[in-house]
């Protein structure tokens, strides 16, 4: 059978119809990464002061703008914006076989100035309306908590701005 995805937006929120694994790679609506013009008005952060960043940042951006481009699974699409690159927006489909699975999950994140020696500001679009989380570390207000336990594999390395977060801990978000 062929494993098929689409994405539809009802009241601002999406909805995943699946008929299986994959999203197809030659639609172009199922760009991985793609650069949009403007920044939506709903973006979590657009009305987070937008300073002018170092070149550092800039080249930073630019870097992890070209690994996004490459390295993207099929169930992860990012968008970031031409007027704001400290603006992304993540759409993440639950993966197969988990209690997550088709589960649309919208995360935008801001990236300050001082990145990648801090880390991203994230928050989740929540979908479920009042009526509790759809993981312990996605509140319905928004918060995002990628440390659920005291001990955790997942570390911040100040000095290149790399995040190592386990397989375990993507299933747990």
């Amino acid at each position: 059978m062929e494993h098929e995805r689409r994405v539809t937006v009802d009241g601002g929120m999406p909805h995943v119809h699946s008929t299986g694994a994959n999203m197809p790679d030659d639609d172009e609506r199922w760009s991985r990464f793609e650069v949009l013009d403007e920044a939506p008005t709903d973006q979590a952060f657009i009305r987070e002061p937008w300073s002018t960043s170092t070149q550092a940042f800039f080249s930073r951006i630019q870097k992890e703008f070209k690994i996004l481009q490459n390295a993207l699974p099929d169930s992860i699409l990012v968008r970031t914006y031409g007027d704001r690159t400290d603006l992304l927006r993540v759409l993440i489909i639950g993966s197969e076989n988990t209690p997550y699975e088709d589960a649309p999950f919208v995360i935008d994140f801001c990236l300050k100035p001082t990145y990648p020696h801090e880390p991203p500001l994230a928050h989740f679009h929540s979908w479920t309306n009042g009526n509790g989380r759809v993981s312990p570390n996605l509140y319905e207000e928004g918060k995002v908590c990628w440390l659920h336990s005291p001990v955790s594999s997942t570390s911040f390395n100040h000095g290149t701005g790399t995040y190592f977060i386990t397989r375990d801990q993507i299933a747990r978000l």
